[in-house]
């Protein structure tokens, strides 16, 4: 539901569930804390009330906000949503590289923004079909955006780093065993690659 939750310990959601956040809601995560949803996720806010997930203190990164698919792919639509602090985290046996981290998933992402990491990626994607649509990524730590053996589109999004006081070598877009069309992106001051491919 709407409102603000300060979040002191692990949240997993696990599968059968699937969760509806309504847009206005706010999370603050503390350090390493990490919410995780093993089912269907859908987090559409609007554009005067976005769903928000940070770190509770600036110096501190929270764990990873993430979605896996367990025996069938999930559904996952992320419009009107705001990620920062995030890190990355071991969850159930599993490692989680971004602070937002989806696996096994089908997965609509749309005027979002995936800002100020301290982990490998701002966002990492793994064996999905994805759509990433008008979202802003941010003064990531490294990666921007790394999809691993994923199928779909990434279209009109803005790739951004302050170059060598925040990004410590890492690409705009990192595509490993993928098939994307990559169009109409702009993609700025990264210390490694634009785009690796």
């Amino acid at each position: 539901k709407k409102g603000n939750y300060l979040l002191t310990e692990n949240v997993v959601v696990p599968s059968g569930i699937k969760t509806n956040i309504d847009k206005g809601t706010n999370f603050i995560l503390k350090k390493d804390i990490s919410i995780l949803f093993k089912d269907d996720l859908f987090a559409n806010g609007s554009k005067n009330e976005k769903i928000t997930v940070k770190n509770f203190d600036k110096e501190n990164p929270f764990g990873t906000f993430a979605i896996i698919g367990e025996e069938n792919k999930s559904f996952v639509e992320l419009s009107n949503f705001i990620i920062e602090g995030g890190s990355e985290q071991l969850i159930d046996g599993i490692v989680f590289l971004g602070q937002l981290s989806i696996h096994n998933a089908i997965v609509n992402i749309s005027d979002s923004e995936i800002n100020s990491s301290f982990s490998d990626d701002g966002s990492n994607i793994r064996n999905s079909n994805v759509k990433i649509i008008s979202t802003i990524f941010k003064n990531n730590k490294f990666d921007a955006l790394d999809l691993d053996f994923c199928n779909g589109q990434v279209i009109k999004n803005t790739f951004l780093s302050k170059g060598q006081k925040s990004n410590l070598g890492g690409d705009g877009i990192d595509l490993s065993g993928s098939n994307v069309i990559i169009s109409d992106n702009i993609v700025k001051n990264f210390n490694d690659k634009g785009m690796s491919i």
